[in-house]
């Protein structure tokens, strides 16, 4: 089979990340499969057997540049499935499926839409989206059914699962600890995107609350994007400079990770968080939003807490519960794992991915 993943680009996220694990996946099951995206720190993840075709898709330019690069790009895309002879197309990016559409139109190849979160609809309610969607969560799905009325039965749900992350040493996670100059200090993290939808002000605003009820903590904002500025700048404003941390380059996700004490996404909207789950795969119990696609991955009161959407006292209230009962803490970390050792197992997704491409497959025949 004749495989096509395309995207934006493969910048660190959770849609790249799965792209290319999807990719990886199909690839050692014996197809031929061709990554189409820009460029990214995640390209280097693909494997060797994967071809990666690198190109700007001019989505991030101004509205008349933008609008002749989608032409453009629809006339490359074409020409590189018909040279490759694709019989199978995953589109990983809203903003692409009205190129995919007409490609289909046109070829008959089959789309395959991958819903990583909730959206809002491309044109009114017309649905470019594909002859399937896979859905990463319930959530996304009911969204798509519900809010975009896309028909239920080109819609089935495929969860999102991740590589369990490598822990770092007792000596790194102490030489990390004492360059932050955080040696002694219970930490609270977020691994996201620096966007509005992540609400990291709103984290940033709930951590204040919770420093006047214990000195013994910081918190580590990890990530990139456009609100990186308004961050430092309320840092700087608050005076919390030495509790609170953006850290973009010098560490790496599991060393960020591996010295976390609870990872918080105080998202307003999610499909299924990758971040979370990777917490879960060394034991880091999770905060998260109620009304998301982390009521699949959060058990309240059991892997960890969910928090009313837009209450400061809500998420106050759970940052100070996980961290105040170290014995409570530990039965948290425990079912984190548990969680994902057993809903979120790397091996069990290998396997329905590939039973779900067969599938895909013998519909083609």
């Amino acid at each position: 089979m004749n495989i096509i993943h395309c995207y934006t680009d493969l910048s660190p996220g959770g849609a790249a990340k799965v792209l290319i694990n999807m990719a990886n996946i199909m690839a050692s099951d014996g197809h031929n499969v061709i990554v189409l995206a820009g460029d990214g720190k995640f390209s280097n993840t693909i494997n060797k057997e994967v071809d990666y075709i690198n190109f700007d898709l001019g989505l991030n330019k101004n509205f008349i540049t933008a609008v002749f690069s989608y032409f453009k790009v629809f006339f490359r895309f074409f020409s590189i499935i018909k040279k490759n002879k694709v019989e199978l197309i995953y589109n990983h990016h809203r903003y692409l499926s009205p190129l995919f559409y007409f490609i289909q139109k046109i070829t008959k190849i089959k789309v395959v839409f991958i819903a990583h979160a909730t959206s809002e609809k491309l044109f009114l309610n017309f649905d470019f989206y594909g002859d399937k969607i896979w859905a990463v969560s319930e959530t996304v799905k009911n969204h798509f059914i519900k809010k975009l009325h896309v028909n239920q039965n080109k819609i089935e749900v495929f969860l999102n699962a991740i590589e369990k992350v490598d822990k770092i040493s007792v000596e790194e996670i102490k030489r990390i600890k004492s360059e932050l100059k955080i040696s002694e200090k219970k930490i609270i993290t977020c691994v996201a995107h620096f966007r509005k939808i992540k609400r990291q002000e709103f984290l940033i605003d709930a951590f204040k609350l919770s420093l006047k009820k214990s000195a013994n903590i910081v918190l580590i904002l990890y990530g990139f994007g456009e609100t990186e500025k308004d961050l430092n700048n309320k840092i700087k404003k608050h005076e919390l400079s030495d509790k609170v941390f953006i850290i973009s380059k010098k560490y790496s996700v599991a060393q960020i990770l591996s010295i976390s004490h609870l990872l918080v996404l105080p998202s307003s909207r999610e499909g299924l968080p990758l971040s979370i789950l990777e917490g879960f795969s060394i034991g880091i119990p999770a905060v998260g939003t109620k009304g998301t696609g982390m009521e699949e991955v959060i058990s309240h009161g059991y892997n960890g807490y969910l928090f009313d959407a837009d209450s400061l006292s809500s998420l106050k209230f759970y940052l100070d519960l996980v961290l105040k009962d170290d014995q409570d803490y530990k039965r948290l970390c425990k079912n984190a794992q548990f969680t994902f050792d057993n809903k979120f197992n790397p091996k069990k997704y290998k396997l329905k991915l590939i039973e779900l491409l067969n599938k895909e497959t013998k519909n083609l025949i």
